[in-house]
């Protein structure tokens, strides 16, 4: 279990339910970084209206992530690519 040092559970609660075809996008460690970075990448899906969750990985160095449908996969890394990232976060394999 992960100790939530910023509320990704309000991220998670905000996100879209896509269930379980969706496939993991990016991930972020449990930063003040990451969390305002993922921040600004769900208010930017949100704007173009392209489903997400944010969801745990399961991963201790970048517990939480950022997870589209797969047909979305290309769409959404050109959104979040214009938004930028950090050393806090990574684009899932």
């Amino acid at each position: 279990m992960v100790l939530e040092a910023f509320p990704w559970d309000r991220l998670a609660e905000a996100s879209d339910k896509i269930g379980p075809v969706a496939a993991k996008l990016v991930t972020y460690k449990n930063t003040a970084a990451a969390f305002a970075i993922a921040s600004v990448h769900v208010a930017s899906l949100r704007e173009t209206q392209m489903p997400y969750a944010v969801r745990p990985t399961g991963d201790n160095e970048h517990p939480f992530g950022i997870f589209v449908l797969p047909d979305g996969l290309n769409r959404v890394r050109a959104i979040l690519g214009g938004v930028g990232l950090g050393s806090d976060i990574d684009w899932a394999a």
